[in-house]
């Protein structure tokens, strides 16, 4: 389904690939980041924006966490694509009587994220503005094969028969933003909020996805069915899910029934797990390898040129439809 977000993307890949020329561009816009190449070096470039009311609240949210999932926000596209972050631009706005201290704080929460998946900061900007924003713009190196071409993840190559499967388990963030206006013990007691605020990015999994011969995926930033609308429409196939599959964050469970704690699960944004996707003797080569649980939960069922879709199945075979929706910027 098209939304405002889709429509404004889809002007932007036309005027960019109006007249285009530039010949060292090799994965354009529409993937999770870009792949472009320069006398035989290879580059990945992503950027990702967080703004204030729309991403988080600082009356609600540490600094350091603020800056630590921005920083996620990038690095987990690096390792949508099978790749290695390497270098970063961070752009902060905020407003005249924002403490340095508050700015600092969240800058130590970003190089804490970089630090951690191997990245650097080389540069930024900071500018007055009436919304807190950060904006980062992060390279990565892609994987390569045995002859050093680069080798990545996209969500343009779904086939007829191939099994679609996801890291760790999903839920817990659209979970923690129930609790935003709970007290902060109850916050910060709570494992969902941890996941939320301090989300990790799954880059060893996309680079043992990308080396076991696995070439379709992407994270999942705005929920599970959205993304997986995502694949189906760039890839122009069908898309089968088995509700009974989907690996749920367990604490859900523990005061939810199933069908409210998958319908949660169905829908969670900021989660950054990857959905993978290929034939099941990959997956499971990465399974057996990946330091994270994967879970295969559906299949892609049939080429569909004009309207590519993701169908939702219960136990009993019976199309589910979720009681919520996933995260849209835009919803009209």
């Amino acid at each position: 389904m098209s939304s405002k977000e889709t429509e404004i993307i889809q002007y932007i890949k036309s005027i960019s690939e109006k007249n285009f020329t530039n010949e060292n561009s090799i994965v354009k816009i529409g993937d999770d980041a870009t792949l472009v190449s320069s006398k035989n070096h290879y580059q990945l470039i992503t950027t990702d924006a967080s703004v204030e009311g729309t991403h988080f609240n600082i009356d609600k949210i540490s600094p350091e966490d603020i800056g630590w999932k921005c920083a996620i926000s990038n690095i987990s596209d690096i390792a949508a694509m099978g790749g290695n972050p390497e270098n970063a631009l961070v752009s902060i706005g905020i407003r005249e009587k924002v403490e340095t201290s508050w700015v600092n704080s969240v800058m130590d929460g970003i190089k804490n994220a970089m630090d951690k998946y191997g990245a650097n900061i080389v540069g930024g900007d900071i500018v007055k503005s009436t919304t807190i924003f950060i904006n980062i713009t992060l390279t990565g190196l892609p994987s390569l094969d045995s002859e050093s071409n680069p080798i990545w993840l996209s969500r343009k190559t779904a086939k007829d028969g191939d099994y679609i499967a996801v890291t760790g388990n999903l839920g817990s963030s659209l979970m923690a933003l129930s609790l935003l206006d709970s007290d902060d013990e109850v916050r910060l007691n709570n494992p969902a909020w941890s996941k939320h605020v301090r989300p990790e990015a799954r880059i060893e999994t996309g680079i043992l996805a990308v080396s076991s011969g696995i070439r379709t995926g992407m994270d999942i930033s705005d929920g599970l069915i959205n993304d997986l609308e995502k694949i189906s429409l760039s890839s122009k196939h069908d898309i089968l899910i088995n509700i009974e599959k989907i690996p749920v964050f367990p604490y859900l469970q523990t005061f939810l029934s199933k069908s409210e704690s998958v319908d949660i699960a169905l829908n969670s944004g900021e989660e950054y797990e990857l959905i993978l996707i290929g034939s099941k003797q990959k997956l499971n080569q990465v399974n057996s390898l990946s330091n994270v649980e994967i879970t295969t939960i559906g299949k892609v069922i049939n080429k569909n040129e004009s309207s590519p879709a993701v169908k939702i199945t219960s136990v009993d075979g019976k199309p589910y439809l979720p009681k919520s929706k996933s995260w849209k910027h835009f919803y009209e």
